[in-house]
């Protein structure tokens, strides 16, 4: 059995997203330190179809420029939030991200959801 890695909404992000329509290319968007929401929605505009989460120990922090309002975000294989239904996948990001200002919904995109800025 796969261990399940605990995911916190603050903290070390590798980000990536397909870096082509049939996804069979990975374009790396760096490492970012803050929460999970705040760096989807700076990086949601270099989003293929979404952005791919993983935690990670410790680098360098992003340089944000244009930010998003909406953004599609998958969270790692070891989240545990890939073999869940979409509406199972929604509760369980809320939960991740319980007190930020963001609204978690249903995703087209494989093992994804959406979240929006509800400032």
């Amino acid at each position: 059995m796969k261990h399940r890695q605990e995911y916190k909404a603050r903290g070390w992000w590798k980000v990536s997203t397909q870096g082509d329509c049939e996804g069979r290319t990975t374009t790396q968007l760096g490492t970012h330190y803050g929460y999970l929401d705040e760096i989807a929605f700076q990086l949601g505009g270099q989003a293929y179809y979404h952005l791919n989460f993983e935690a990670v120990d410790r680098p360098i922090p992003a340089d944000f420029t244009k930010p998003s309002v909406c953004v599609h975000i998958q969270l790692g294989i070891d989240s545990g939030t890939w073999d869940l239904k979409s509406n199972e996948r929604v509760d369980a990001i809320q939960k991740i991200l319980a007190g930020r200002p963001v609204t978690v919904e249903e995703s087209n995109y494989y093992a994804s959801v959406v979240i929006k800025k509800s400032e």
